[in-house]
């Protein structure tokens, strides 16, 4: 019985193979196909909520980014700074003398321009990311799609959500969260391959140790997997 339990080992994992190409054809087939909408989202971009052909979803957390919404099975997000977390608003801000109308169209312009570049160091630190090979630790599939001057990112929905947070904080560091010592394990492999110190955050609910932003987040999903999210600032910013 042992030697069939062995001989059937290599069937098993090339079933677990072809499971997971199935899955990531599927998550391509939903990129796809969802062209439309994210043309949609794009043109109505400056519309209120109201009239909006894809109502956002307001029940998602995170402060990072701008409007978030679901559809197709996908989550889209724009490359915007509506909060001023990455100090979009700092140069424009500083253009002392020019009239109101110039000044807030030098305000919009850096907005989008920031996090954009922001949006770009996503797909440079899910490389690095992958590229650190640390057993049992996942991140959702990332595609940056440019329409009308506008960036949308666009995700694969995981088992995540704001109950699953296990390492990070969800509210730019206001607290924190240090739950799960094997996804902290992983955070410090990942350090280690990436070259990137760890440091301690303090917050209002207690502190953590990481490698890492604290604004990325580690979640332990509901099917049992670490994931990773939002680790655009995984890196210090690129002057280039």
């Amino acid at each position: 019985m042992s030697d069939l339990a062995e001989a059937a080992k290599p069937l098993a994992k090339v079933g677990r193979s072809l499971a997971c190409l199935n899955s990531l054809g599927h998550i391509g087939a939903n990129i796809a196909n969802g062209g439309t909408r994210v043309q949609m989202i794009i043109e109505d971009a400056d519309l209120p909520a109201a009239r909006k052909r894809i109502p956002p979803c307001t029940a998602i957390g995170g402060i990072a980014g701008g409007e978030k919404y679901l559809a197709n099975g996908m989550f889209f997000k724009f490359a915007c700074d509506n909060q001023g977390l990455y100090s979009g608003d700092e140069n424009a801000s500083k253009a002392a003398g020019l009239e109101d109308t110039r000044a807030a169209a030098l305000q919009a312009l850096a907005h989008r321009l920031t996090h954009r570049l922001a949006s770009r160091y996503i797909a440079t630190a899910l490389k690095a990311l992958i590229a650190a090979q640390v057993p049992n630790l996942y991140f959702p599939p990332v595609v940056l799609v440019d329409y009308l001057g506008r960036r949308l990112i666009v995700l694969s929905i995981l088992p995540i959500s704001k109950a699953s947070l296990v390492l990070g904080s969800s509210d730019a560091g206001a607290t924190v969260h240090d739950s799960s010592p094997e996804m902290a394990r992983m955070i410090q492999q990942v350090g280690e391959a990436l070259n990137l110190k760890g440091h301690l955050v303090e917050a209002s609910n207690g502190s953590m140790f990481t490698y890492g932003p604290v604004d990325m987040e580690g979640h332990l999903g509901s099917d049992g997997r670490f994931y990773l999210v939002d680790f655009a600032r995984l890196f210090p910013p690129d002057p280039r």
